[in-house]
């Protein structure tokens, strides 16, 4: 989408050119890494979530869930989770590149 819109001879210079430092944001290996990072902690606080909202949560099960939580995310910060270690899979055997305009914006 990104792509066709710096190319669309339809759009301004100015709009191709914000829509190509987007896409060269967008599809940078760190912003994609970051995204990976914050889908894996979003699953697991939704996850967390849902069991201390859960009727049969009680305090000494809410608290060993929270516990639990914390040592799973201090296990993503030397492992890794499921899909930040996919894109690190994908950058490391060069699959995943950073994007840029295709062709010059006149």
């Amino acid at each position: 989408m990104f792509q066709a819109a710096t190319e669309d001879p339809k759009r301004s210079s100015a709009d191709r050119a914000k829509f190509c430092g987007m896409l060269g944001k967008l599809s940078t290996v760190s912003f994609l890494m970051d995204l990976a990072l914050m889908k894996d902690a979003l699953r697991e606080l939704s996850s967390l979530s849902l069991r201390l909202h859960s009727r049969t949560a009680t305090i000494v099960t809410s608290c060993a869930d929270i516990a639990d939580t914390v040592l799973v995310f201090e296990a993503m910060k030397v492992a890794g989770g499921g899909k930040s270690v996919n894109v690190a899979q994908l950058v490391a055997i060069q699959k995943l590149k950073s994007r840029y305009c295709s062709r010059a914006l006149s």
